[in-house]
């Protein structure tokens, strides 16, 4: 239900937003990142000129990265400051979901800030811009909100079928998180499968929880992670790919 406070909130989010984006954009660190930007970069040029990932080139990231990069520089423009742009929006977005979570889970406000501010300031100092665990963060932080918020639901726990869809969408968050990073996206996916089994294990008496239950909402899981990865997994295959694939991760 849309309030006046609601609408107040999200107004101050956005505001803080941009705010958080201008510092971001104007105080980083003009030099380019030779490692980790430049491979994206470089990747960035051999796809837009038609290259197959891993096929074509060496590549230890997933696709994720380049072809966004890609679609930003067709519809604006191949330079560094597109570039840039996109990796200060993504700071920026990471800084207010820490404030976020930490104004949701009851911290007082001027703590919450003082941990965004801390959480800015090391996102500057790590200088990586365009490297792909900086959307990864971002993905990860909104797994673990709906996997809490999903916890906390215990009607919806006990009632699996309510519930699924939460299940499924979380999976296919793990599943964009892979697109990334093949390593990330499997090792979030056993993190939130293992968070899973331990929620039923500490409070399977309280919630009068069958073991079966377990097993559903890690197939829902997976089955959500898999409809994300699945088609990019089906065109490696086409494009001949899959054996470079595997060499490179």
């Amino acid at each position: 239900m849309i309030t006046v406070n609601n609408i107040k909130k999200t107004t101050l989010y956005v505001f803080m937003c941009l705010l958080v984006w201008f510092f971001m954009f104007f105080l980083m660190d003009a030099d380019i990142n030779i490692y980790d930007e430049g491979l994206i970069l470089t990747g960035v040029m051999r796809v837009g000129m038609g290259d197959v990932l891993h096929r074509d080139f060496y590549a230890n990231y997933g696709p994720a990265q380049f072809y966004i990069l890609k679609t930003l520089f067709d519809w604006v423009g191949a330079t560094i400051m597109v570039e840039r742009l996109y990796d200060s929006c993504i700071k920026s977005l990471i800084v207010m979901f820490v404030f976020f979570v930490c104004r949701k889970i009851g911290i007082r406000l001027f703590i919450s800030i003082g941990v965004a501010f801390l959480s800015g300031i090391w996102l500057l100092a790590s200088k990586a811009a365009a490297y792909p665990m900086t959307p990864i963060i971002f993905l990860v932080l909104f797994v673990l909100v709906f996997l809490f918020n999903w916890m906390k639901k215990t009607e919806g726990i006990t009632s699996l079928k309510n519930s699924c869809v939460t299940l499924i969408f979380i999976g296919g968050l793990v599943g964009v998180i892979a697109l990334f990073r093949y390593d990330v996206g499997f090792f979030v996916l056993s993190a939130t499968i293992l968070s899973l089994g331990y929620f039923y294990y500490i409070y399977k008496e309280n919630l009068n929880i069958e073991v079966k239950w377990i097993y559903f909402s890690c197939f829902f899981i997976a089955v959500g992670a898999i409809f994300v990865f699945s088609p990019y997994a089906i065109w490696i295959l086409k494009q001949g790919a899959f054996l470079a694939f595997i060499h490179d991760i």
